[in-house]
């Protein structure tokens, strides 16, 4: 079956939890969190109504019959895919789109931080390139998913509905964007708890397709729709992306080299 057939892959991230508080309120006792595994964080009353936030807007804009419901199985995860209120889903947990960790975090290029000359920068950077190799390594379970379901889909599904984690997620978006290291340390990749990421091979039908060719066994998806949720308001703007990314020739591989990377002797 070809990867064609998958139309649209809807990715969820949990809704706000209780690690989520505690790590960016230092005033907050971690006494309860000690000795409590990070899988079993529960949603607080923010996170639910950001999951329910995330459900109506997915019923407004994508509607709510999908072939797969694939949802983590931390209970963070869980609660969010309840709180979407799909009546008809039929949940399937898995443990290879599950929270991955690993020490720093991923690496985002600052503005003040852009200098090729310093040797202080040089050492920054290879700090960064170091998390971001720990980054890869830590994530690559997600690609069985990938694998299972998006290049490979022997199910021949069309739609797919993964609640997931905001790693998770920003892993995802780098595969199936084709992602370079140096567009990742410069780019924003912040997902906010329950944020809405569509992709889709179709994208709006009232806009036009850029005249971009891609290769579906490489990037299968072309438009990418995000709905944010950082305020918890369901009703929000559909903005469409087209994400598609042409096979580069010779002299736009030397373009991609010469514009961002300056030599160093």
């Amino acid at each position: 079956m070809s990867a064609t057939t998958l139309s649209d892959l809807v990715l969820v991230r949990h809704g706000e939890s209780e690690g989520n508080v505690v790590s960016k309120n230092p005033e907050i006792s971690t006494e309860p969190f000690e000795h409590e595994a990070s899988y079993h964080y529960r949603l607080t009353d923010k996170g639910i109504r950001q999951a329910q936030c995330a459900g109506k807007w997915i019923k407004a804009n994508i509607g709510d019959k999908f072939d797969r419901y694939i949802c983590s199985d931390y209970m963070r995860t869980r609660e969010t895919a309840l709180h979407l209120g799909l009546s008809d889903a039929k949940w399937i947990l898995k443990t290879d789109v599950r929270e991955a960790h690993f020490e720093g975090s991923l690496p985002v290029l600052d503005e003040e931080k852009k200098d090729q000359t310093s040797l202080i920068t040089i050492d920054r950077e290879r700090k960064r390139s170091h998390r971001f190799e720990k980054f890869l390594n830590a994530m690559t379970h997600v690609d069985l998913f990938l694998q299972q379901f998006v290049y490979g889909n022997p199910h021949g599904v069309s739609r797919i509905l993964l609640v997931c984690h905001a790693n998770v997620i920003r892993f995802v978006k780098m595969r199936l964007e084709s992602l370079t290291q140096e567009r990742v340390v410069s780019s924003d990749l912040i997902v906010y708890n329950g944020s809405v990421l569509w992709y889709s091979t179709r994208g709006p039908s009232t806009s036009i397709r850029p005249h971009l060719s891609i290769e579906p066994s490489i990037q299968p998806f072309g438009w990418l729709c995000v709905f944010n949720n950082e305020h918890d308001q369901h009703e929000g703007e559909v903005r469409w992306n087209w994400i598609g990314k042409p096979l580069l020739s010779n002299h736009d591989l030397l373009q991609t080299i010469l514009q961002t990377t300056p030599r160093l002797i």
